[in-house]
């Protein structure tokens, strides 16, 4: 798994196999996410190579919690994918997402440059203003 800033608050994750999708691969993608989310708005486009044809529950179980996390602020991930069992894996995340009220937006795409672009616009959009951390004084 790599990955890279293609603006701030927009990274751009490339998996080549399906390890590189595993929770535990996750760690430096998502301590990154939390440093722009101080900032502003975070967008994902995850581009998933063609060797990688279907995702373990673990993959949607661990990203169900990361979406979950208010603080990080997460207004839109796109799947880039030609393999169908990836997509609907995609938009049963996205349902779930939905479901449990989570604001972030979700697509797949079988194209980088419309995922980028999808990604940049609602960044665009979203509020921008950090998060406040800490308490008022009592």
């Amino acid at each position: 798994m790599n990955y890279a800033s293609e603006a701030p608050g927009l990274f751009a994750v490339r998996y080549e196999t399906p390890q590189d999708l595993e929770p535990d691969q996750q760690r430096p993608l998502i301590r990154d996410i939390e440093l722009a989310s101080a900032k502003g708005p975070v967008g994902i486009v995850f581009q998933v190579g063609p060797s990688v044809t279907s995702v373990t529950l673990a993959v949607p179980s661990f990203w169900i919690e990361v979406t979950g996390r208010k603080e990080l602020r997460i207004a839109a991930m796109a799947i880039v994918t030609r393999a169908l069992s990836v997509r609907m894996a995609a938009r049963g995340f996205a349902l779930s997402n939905r479901i449990r009220g989570i604001s972030t937006q979700i697509e797949t795409f079988e194209a980088l440059e419309p995922a980028l672009q999808w990604a940049r616009s609602l960044l665009d959009a979203a509020p921008q203003a950090p998060i406040a951390s800490g308490r008022s004084g009592t």
